[in-house]
């Protein structure tokens, strides 16, 4: 890249395309990878499908709620696993993260009201001022809300898995970092001694990337919901709820297979932070065959 540059649209093959519809052309190539994905992997969103399953269990028949507060959270937790899988099977892995991420904590914020009631004003008058801003911000931190969970005995493993998916999704771009962003980019020489620069919007059907991010969304939609069965311990169906959900977190292995990606240690895979979260390390990236070979992204911005 020089001083000058430009921006160019490349898309499955296509060159450019008009700039005032170009929006309109993502939105029905997200939409059509999405539809190609559920297509090409029902088996494996089956258990997808559980596990949401549990959520809307959950909310029918949980009975009177001690803490509307608590409940509003943890909904937008479920919307955001829902809007997380939407992502994943659009092939937008960048945002999968961002949204996972916000999973966790919408459920940790539930968790810490229910156990510390007082935080529930600080929370709910975020607004009122900017010293209400900072107390919140300083009251529900992430760090703060780990050790929240991390007092309960029984749940000290639990909060370090959790604190460790967390950080993964951060790694994977719940933030912009080099680890995750440089992994959507792609460099190469062109003519006049220039550079031009490809980022990745939407990642193929078949793609490692589409099953990477639906696992992530398996893993941490079940984390999540074991946070939710935490802020709610008399709920009238807890131990139906919490003996479908460790059924279910017995079948993560199976999921991964499904999707085509070689399972280590019984689910327990190697990512760059050595703790299970979305993918198999890259040197280890394994053939999806039978399933779909990996496509290329489908569609990239051309910087140049």
């Amino acid at each position: 890249m020089k001083s000058e540059s430009s921006v160019s649209q490349m898309s499955e093959g296509t060159n450019q395309r008009s700039p005032e519809r170009e929006l309109a052309y993502f939105i029905c190539l997200a939409n059509e990878t999405c539809d190609e994905a559920m297509e090409e992997l029902e088996a494996p969103l089956d258990f997808l499908a559980a596990i949401d399953l549990l959520y809307m269990d959950f909310f029918k028949q949980a009975g009177p709620v001690g803490s509307p507060t608590a409940s509003i959270l943890l909904l937008n937790a479920h919307s955001s696993l829902r809007g997380g899988i939407r992502m994943a099977l659009s092939g937008q892995l960048l945002p999968v993260f961002m949204t996972l991420r916000g999973a966790i904590e919408s459920a940790l914020y539930a968790y810490a009201i229910v156990v510390n009631p007082v935080l529930q004003a600080i929370w709910l008058n975020r607004h009122a001022n900017e010293e209400s801003r900072q107390a919140c911000r300083r009251a529900f931190s992430a760090a703060k809300m780990f050790r929240l969970l991390e007092q309960r005995l029984d749940r000290k493993e639990f909060a370090v898995n959790l604190s460790h998916a967390y950080e993964s999704t951060i790694d994977f771009g719940a933030h912009p970092n080099s680890l995750s962003l440089l992994r959507s980019i792609r460099i190469e020489d062109i003519d006049g001694g220039m550079q031009a620069m490809d980022f990745t919007y939407i990642h193929g059907s078949g793609s490692f990337e589409v099953r990477q991010s639906l696992v992530a969304c398996a893993e941490i939609g079940l984390a999540v919901f074991f946070v939710a069965l935490m802020c709610f311990e008399n709920h009238p169906r807890i131990t139906n709820l919490n003996e479908r959900a460790l059924a279910l977190n017995q079948r993560v292995s199976s999921f991964i297979q499904e999707l085509g990606l070689a399972s280590k240690g019984g689910g327990a895979y190697a990512v760059e932070r050595q703790h299970r979260i979305s993918s198999l390390a890259k040197e280890e990236i394994p053939s999806l065959s039978p399933l779909k070979p990996p496509q290329p992204a489908r569609h990239r911005l051309r910087l140049q």
